[in-house]
């Protein structure tokens, strides 16, 4: 199945929520083996975020990323030397996170879920990797 970069990390979030739910055996196996696969493509996708970063970030005296605060979300964020700079790692990434990769998993039925109790915000994390029968 394809998956876009993006994806990855709501993805393993949801399936860390389900993780802890009481499953069948199979659903249990194969949520666990879906998690090893995605968590394989998501070290690479962290590697490249940083880089562009690295790239395109402020760095401060020690060759580490510079934060600052977002004023609006209280947040901490990249401080970028310039709007360009913003622009250019923001450009970047968007092309990082379109791009897909193939994971060695079929989607689960929805229908194989039965009637487990997932909670609507941790099943919209799922959806990419469920089908309908």
């Amino acid at each position: 199945m394809k998956i876009q970069l993006g994806q990855i990390g709501s993805i393993i979030a949801a399936l860390n929520n389900v993780g802890n739910l009481d499953l069948p055996v199979k659903i249990s196996y194969w949520f666990a083996r879906t998690a090893k696969e995605l968590q394989r493509e998501a070290e690479p996708f962290e590697e490249q975020r940083l880089a562009l970063l690295k790239k395109y970030a402020k760095l401060n005296e020690e060759g580490n990323l510079a934060f600052v605060e977002n004023k609006a979300t209280k947040q901490r964020e990249a401080e970028f030397a310039s709007p360009e700079n913003r622009e250019a790692f923001e450009e970047k990434f968007e092309e990082l996170v379109q791009e897909e990769v193939e994971i060695k998993m079929d989607p689960l039925s929805i229908e194989t879920l039965g009637d487990i109790d997932i909670k609507p915000a941790v099943m919209v994390g799922l959806l990419p990797l469920l089908k309908e029968e």
